[in-house]
């Protein structure tokens, strides 16, 4: 975890899934760790640093944990390679702790300029994992890889909205994306 204040970054992230990055202020943060706002920003000097420090730490567990996956299938067929890293990801999306949902869920949102730069090193990270797989895929030429990998990675994304604990696992839900994309190209 962030080694700055690793209460502070969880608890940040447990408001944020709870009422939303705008719907949490520092006090709020502050309340959860019984600190005041104001030993926060020793820490973090605005929220928006918390953000970044919540999404940093959400890429460095979901990457770390997705290449170990991947590893551990090298030389596995392409598509089983690309299944296992759409699970880890749905994982991490729908069940997982509320600092890689803050992650997930943030992947793809729009926030300002200013923010997605700060942003864009992690995405880009996690990005080139999924480059890669696609890139070992068998594809007819005509399949565009770029839009493959980002309606891949927006249906991955969207998957916190509607998945539900207790009906299909986060693999069988990978296992069946995969499974029409490999039908449709």
């Amino acid at each position: 975890m962030v080694q700055c204040h690793p209460r502070i970054v969880q608890a940040a992230a447990e408001l944020f899934v709870e009422h939303g990055y705008g719907g949490t202020s520092i006090r709020d943060i502050a309340d959860r760790v019984g600190m005041l706002p104001g030993s926060i920003y020793h820490y973090f000097p605005a929220k928006e640093d918390l953000f970044v420090a919540i999404h940093h730490e959400g890429f460095r567990s979901l990457i770390k944990r997705t290449s170990e996956v991947l590893r551990q299938s090298a030389g596995a067929d392409p598509w089983k390679r690309l299944e296992l890293a759409c699970a880890e990801h749905i994982t991490d999306v729908a069940a997982g702790t509320p600092i890689s949902r803050v992650t997930a869920t943030a992947l793809f949102a729009i926030h300002e300029d200013r923010l997605q730069r700060r942003l864009k090193a992690d995405r880009e990270n996690y990005d080139q994992m999924f480059r890669q797989l696609i890139a070992e895929l068998n594809l007819p030429a005509h399949i565009d890889r770029t839009i493959f990998r980002l309606n891949l990675l927006g249906a991955l994304n969207w998957s916190h909205v509607w998945y539900r604990p207790g009906k299909s696992t986060p693999r069988e839900i990978a296992a069946r994306t995969v499974a029409i994309l490999k039908t449709k190209t």
